[in-house]
């Protein structure tokens, strides 16, 4: 790989050690963890501890593997409408299993831009196709977390506040964002709101290839279905036998600004929010403190292998970003 610059020299080369990065989430988590364990009473947590079942964190490992299957699925054909650099479907898969583990200070997002640079987008195009991928992630959460969020309302053990801002929210959200659509699309490409334009434009115009939009939405569909399945499997493990409704809305509320978009993939935040939440929803708080801790342990767990397993092949995308553009430097000095 190229040398790096100073400015982000200390950055590039935790970068190159996933396997250090997900040590200092796990540790993190661990930290989470004791603090919402003296929030809960240490004594209940302990007690489900010793109630743990370790065959249902099995079934959240193979759930989590699913989940990939699904993000790699939607990656591949969101990001792959961006027709001039177009990453192999073992790419796409490899990148978004190495984005979705603690494996970056910046963010999957990031490791997602950089690598549709390396295989030829210009700055502009991966920054859309990115946003579009985001964009996705949070349409396909928002409808589930709404829906979820009706059937739950009014049931006695779960508090308004888990459910009215989701039931209400989500319609709100949409009549701003259609009123305001007008406005939104003058603005200019080269700002954070307007690749997020650009992003939404590249989903609508999807669907003039459905099968391709139809792809997409179902690899999303399948990743959060999977990853809220993994968490329902670690509720269980602590003797919670919660509806999948429980667990999607859980799950939604506290990965709210998801995982992939996070430093070290969100790690001590979902620990201490994804509990709150499901106490909200009437889960006993000192078996969602447990189950929240593993649900991110098992997250790691497997990311980890995956990780390792793609680091060369991922560092090899990332890096083609700098040889790309050292050719259009080049190009452009040749031109002048």
């Amino acid at each position: 790989m190229a040398p790096v610059t100073r400015k982000h020299g200390w950055a590039a080369r935790v970068e190159r050690h996933p396997l250090l990065l997900s040590v200092a989430a796990a540790l993190i988590a661990i930290g989470a963890f004791a603090g919402m364990s003296i929030a809960a009473g240490p004594a209940g947590v302990r007690a489900r501890i010793e109630e743990l079942a370790p065959l249902w964190l099995a079934v959240a490992a193979g759930a989590r593997l699913v989940s990939y299957l699904g993000y790699g699925i939607a990656h591949r054909w969101v990001t792959g409408a961006c027709d001039q650099s177009v990453l192999a479907a073992d790419d796409a898969m490899r990148v978004a299993a190495f984005g979705a583990g603690a494996t970056s200070l910046k963010g999957g997002f990031s490791i997602d831009a950089r690598a549709l640079r390396g295989a030829g987008a210009s700055k502009r195009e991966a920054r859309a196709h990115v946003a579009a991928l985001a964009l996705l992630e949070y349409v396909v959460l928002a409808l589930g977390a709404w829906t979820c969020s009706l059937l739950l309302l009014g049931e006695p053990s779960v508090k308004g506040v888990a459910v009215v801002p989701w039931a209400i929210g989500v319609p709100a959200g949409v009549a701003l964002a259609i009123a305001a659509w007008p406005w939104l699309r003058g603005r200019d490409r080269n700002s954070r709101l307007g690749a997020v334009v650009a992003g939404a434009q590249i989903l609508a115009g999807e669907w003039r290839r459905p099968v391709r939009a139809l792809l997409a939405i179902a690899g999303m569909v399948l990743y959060w279905a999977a990853e809220a399945g993994a968490l329902w499997a670690s509720l269980r493990a602590f003797g919670i036998s919660s509806s999948p409704a429980v667990a999607i809305l859980g799950y939604a509320t506290g990965y709210v600004l998801t995982p992939r978009g996070l430093p070290l993939a969100g790690a001590g935040i979902s620990e201490v929010l994804v509990p709150v939440s499901l106490m909200w929803l009437g889960v006993p708080l000192a078996a969602a403190v447990p189950a929240a801790l593993a649900a991110e342990l098992v997250r790691l767990g497997v990311s980890v292998p995956v990780a390792l397993h793609s680091r060369e092949e991922v560092h090899r995308l990332v890096g083609l970003e700098r040889r790309t553009q050292r050719r259009r430097r080049t190009a452009t000095a040749t031109r002048q």
